[in-house]
């Protein structure tokens, strides 16, 4: 298991050794891949706002934060990327906005995914849930094409089954597909079927954020 250095200089741990400790990681750059930004009726967030959030960074060690927006999520897309690209310049170095598509507005995707890739945004976030919408759907092709155009990542909580997200990233192979949340609703997390997909498809990563699986 990797060894990193103990913020106090005097021995190695674990990464794991050292969140049990509550002490920062500060010898391995270290990207937070998954995290939202604002208020979330499912989320306690004293501060929910993008200062808040790089404080914690400092406190944890994280250099860096792939960040979208509640709001784009849940109620208006166009404003809620604009909160996370509006949070990526107040923070350039630390915070990575990423858009969010809502596939039930199809005819606006196409545009406003356009707007915030002009402004610097750097991935692309998918909640099929909550906008009850299938990963497949025709809504969702705009943002597929344009991460495969520019190579972006695209994390989605979601992926409809193992053979779509393997006929889709096959479909888009320049995107880089990551599943928000793989495993973390299971007893048994490696039984989650899209691992094999990870394994077969270069393009296809998973994202362990979020865990309540019982092995963690």
């Amino acid at each position: 298991m990797a060894q990193i250095a103990s913020a106090a200089g005097s021995d190695t741990m674990t990464i794991r050794e050292a969140a049990l400790r509550g002490e920062p990681i500060s010898d391995t750059f270290i990207v937070n891949n998954h995290s939202h930004l604002g208020l979330y009726y499912g989320f306690a967030q004293p501060a929910p706002d993008a200062d808040a959030l790089v404080r914690t960074m400092d406190r944890v060690g994280i250099d860096q934060s792939c960040v979208f927006s509640s709001l784009a999520i849940t109620a208006d897309m166009r404003s809620g990327n604009d909160l996370s690209l509006e949070a990526a310049r107040q923070h350039p170095d630390r915070i990575l906005a990423y858009a969010v598509p809502d596939p039930n507005l199809e005819r606006q995707v196409r545009d406003e995914m356009q707007r915030p890739l002009a402004a610097g945004v750097r991935g692309i976030k998918f909640h099929t849930s909550l906008h009850d919408y299938p990963f497949g759907g025709p809504g969702y092709v705009p943002a597929f094409e344009l991460a495969d155009k520019h190579r972006l990542p695209l994390i989605s909580h979601g992926v409809d089954s193992p053979d779509v997200l393997r006929r889709t990233a096959r479909a888009y192979p320049n995107a880089h597909f990551i599943v928000a949340h793989a495993g973390a609703g299971r007893r048994h997390p490696e039984a989650d079927p899209t691992y094999n997909v990870a394994i077969e498809e270069p393009n296809v990563y998973l994202d362990t954020a979020g865990s309540v699986a019982y092995y963690g």
